[in-house]
Order: C-alpha cells, then sequence, then structure tokens
C-alpha cells in the first residue's frame, strides 16, 4: 500500500470519531491548546479574538464582539507519520540512533526504558467546534481526534549494550463535549482612564472521552500493518468528566495582558469497555484501571500589542499589526521541560484589508502561516516545528471557520 493510500486511510478513521487512545505519562488536556497556531499564529490567552476564545482564555468572551454564531473545522498532520510509511525503516534507523547515544550517556550499571514520541502524530478536529455567543455567554459544541504514534527501547545494562527490543505503539483519543462559558468586568483600574478594562471568565466543559492503544512488538510490524487494522482493535475505553477554567484579561488602548488556569477543578476520568462503533455507550461494568487518570492543571500568561497605525500607509495595504508575548504549559514538564519550550512569541499583519501573514517561535522552534476572509469565511493554513521533549516534529494545518 503506498503512503498516499495509507494517510488517506487515517483520515477517513480520524473524521469517524470512532477510535481514541491513552497518553503514556500526561492525560491529554481536553481540546489541547497546541492546535491553536493553526489560524492564529499569535492567538492566545491575550490574544484570542474569534469563536475560540473561550478555550484559550474564558475572559476573551467580552472582546469577541463581533461573533455570535461561528463554526470551526480544523485539519492537521505530521511529517513524521508520512515518513514512517514512506521511508518506513530508513527513517526509523535515525530515530534509534539518536536514542542509542542517549542510552549510552546512562547509568550504565542501571536498567532502563526510554520512550519517545519520536515516531510522530496526526491530529484532526472535525467540527473544531460551533459556538453560540449571547452577551456575555458563549456555547461551544466541540470535537477533537488525536493519533499518536511512540516508540520504547528497553535497555540492559552489564555491561552497557544498545539492544534492539522495542515497544512500539499507536495512541489515539477522541474528546466530544459541549462548553458553557461567561465573562464579566471588575471594577478594577490601575490607571483610571475610560479605555481601561479588567475582565474575569469562567467556563465548564462536559465531556466524553474514547482512549484506547495498540502495540506492536517491533517497528516493522508498524510499517508492514494496514492502518484500518491498525485501528481496528485499539481496546476502546469510555469517560465522562467536567473540567473548569478560569482567566482573567487586561486591555489598556493597544495593549492587552491575559492568564488562564486550565483544569481547575476536575473530576476524575474512570474508564469503562466500549464496542466499536458504540461508543457511547459502555459494554461492560468492568473498570480498566490502566487508563484511570485526571486531567492536570496548567497555566498560561502573555501579553498581546497592537501596533499603532503607520499614517504613511493606506489602510488597505496595511491594515493591523500584532505580536504578542506568552507562557503555555508552564507546569507541563514531562513535554516541555526547558523554559524556551514553553515561550511563545509571534506577529501577525494584515495586508490588503483581507490577508493574513504570521511568524512566531513556538516551543523552541517556529511557525510560519497565511490566510484570507471572504465576507464570512476564513481559510488559514499553517506550517510549523516544536520541540516535544527532545524531539522536534514538523507539521503542517488548515483551518476554515465561518463567523457572523
Amino acid at each position: 500500500m503506498t503512503r498516499s493510500n495509507n494517510i488517506r486511510i487515517l483520515c477517513c478513521l480520524a473524521f469517524s470519531g470512532f477510535f481514541a487512545t491513552a497518553l503514556p505519562a500526561r492525560e491529554t488536556p481536553v481540546f489541547p491548546l497546541f492546535m491553536d497556531y493553526i489560524g492564529k499564529g499569535n492567538t492566545g490567552v491575550a490574544s484570542a479574538k474569534d469563536s475560540r476564545a473561550i478555550f484559550y482564555n474564558p475572559a476573551l468572551i467580552l472582546m469577541n464582539k463581533e461573533t455570535t454564531l461561528g463554526l470551526d473545522i480544523t485539519y492537521g498532520n505530521s511529517k513524521t507519520v508520512n515518513q514512517l510509511y514512506g521511508e518506513g525503516m530508513d527513517y526509523v534507523t535515525g530515530i534509534t540512533d539518536r536514542i542509542e547515544a542517549k542510552i549510552l550517556a546512562i547509568d550504565p550499571f542501571s536498567s532502563a526504558n526510554i520512550t519517545e514520541n519520536a515516531l510522530g502524530y496526526f491530529t484532526v478536529n472535525g467540527p473544531l467546534s460551533l459556538s453560540l455567543k449571547l452577551n456575555n455567554w458563549q456555547f461551544s459544541l466541540f470535537h477533537y481526534t488525536l493519533i499518536k504514534f511512540y516508540l520504547s527501547v528497553n535497555v540492559d545494562y552489564s555491561p552497557p549494550v544498545f539492544t534492539d527490543n522495542t515497544d512500539v505503539g499507536v495512541l489515539g483519543i477522541d474528546d466530544l463535549g459541549f462548553n458553557v462559558g461567561f465573562a464579566f468586568p471588575l471594577p478594577i483600574q490601575f490607571v483610571g482612564s475610560k479605555w481601561e478594562y479588567f475582565y474575569w471568565g469562567f467556563s465548564a466543559k462536559f465531556f466524553q472521552r474514547v482512549k484506547g492503544i495498540k502495540n506492536f512488538t517491533d517497528i516493522q510490524s508498524l510499517i508492514d500493518t494496514d492502518p484500518a487494522l491498525i485501528m481496528s482493535d485499539i481496546s476502546p475505553a469510555r469517560a465522562v468528566g467536567v473540567t473548569t477554567d478560569m482567566g482573567f484579561y487586561y486591555t489598556f488602548q493597544n495593549f492587552g495582558m491575559g492568564l488562564s488556569f486550565y483544569n481547575v477543578l476536575s473530576t476524575p476520568l474512570t474508564y469503562y469497555p466500549v464496542e466499536f462503533p458504540v461508543i457511547w455507550k459502555s459494554s461492560s461494568d468492568t473498570e480498566v484501571t490502566a487508563y484511570r487518570d485526571t486531567l492536570s492543571r496548567e497555566i498560561a500568561f502573555g501579553f498581546s500589542y497592537l501596533m499603532p497605525h503607520i499614517s504613511t500607509v493606506p489602510r488597505q495595504f496595511l491594515r493591523d499589526w500584532s505580536i504578542s508575548l506568552e507562557g503555555n504549559d508552564l507546569l507541563n514538564q514531562d513535554d516541555y521541560p526547558e523554559l524556551l519550550q514553553k515561550i511563545r512569541l509571534g506577529t501577525e499583519i494584515t495586508v490588503a484589508d483581507t490577508i493574513r501573514v504570521r511568524a512566531g517561535l513556538y516551543h523552541k522552534s517556529f511557525t510560519f502561516g497565511m490566510g484570507f476572509t471572504i465576507f464570512m469565511v476564513s481559510i488559514d493554513s499553517a506550517y510549523w516545528q516544536e520541540k516535544i521533549g527532545n524531539d522536534t516534529a514538523t507539521n503542517w494545518g488548515m483551518r476554515l471557520a465561518i463567523e457572523f
């Protein structure tokens, strides 16, 4: 089977929404924030003004004054997945060589198991969200699907020897839920200006999460297996949960500052088996204890600034120019252990009144994107790299948004 056919099958499976999986070290957030670079390179806790503001910082609901109804569809793909099914073992050899160097640097008198999310991931959102805004309230239906490939290497020392014992797996997760949030102004001012505003927001997500896992004895088995067969036996399990977010937003003229707390209060995720394709109903009362987990708390903090218009440049050519600096995933030491991996710096320029160009630094790498708006329809694309743990992934994605 060709690489294009494999990827096409993965797309169809992801859009079906009938599969899901667990992450080995840290439960994936509901509606993960790492999708935000698609569509707006500097969207975040201090700059989200579209229908997804409720997911970044619920206090920004009040800043989203124009949108009453929004449909958001997003697709993302990873270069590493294409390499896995296209170049096969030639691609994997480079990964194992890098892991071998890491292994040899470990204490030679110990045994180790090293897990690398080095085989890439594949994400699809469809629809990502359907939102309705009424005054200072916002309601959103959302759906999110993620497939991630991982590799772990088992190593025995005595003396130090690199072995080929590996554990290869496909992880998937599928969220379907409802998000409701509200925001209101606080009677707090720092400079006493009529252009100064301070908002507080709160949101609650009610969701169903389905996840599962498929393991292989070696990498070659994964490469030789039809993706459709991979996802047919993932041992899916289902949990129902609630989680809450809280945020603050301060703005003065063209300056904005945001602070978000994610999963402030959340219910534990207890999973029970389901049968494909009836994933909305548990097929057994026996809990899958290996899947039991909780959503990790997270903090994000950031600034944004809308540059003053340059009087010598017509607005038809250069309408807006904004920059943002944020710290995200501040408590996540598993995926982003380095400080630079937590920092995002982005800029976005609107030219010809409808065309957006954006670029920035993201998770110790870079992102670049372009988009345009026709009437109520916005189409954006992005190309980005990000460093997760010790691995740098190359990805691309597209977003379609209709807001009116």
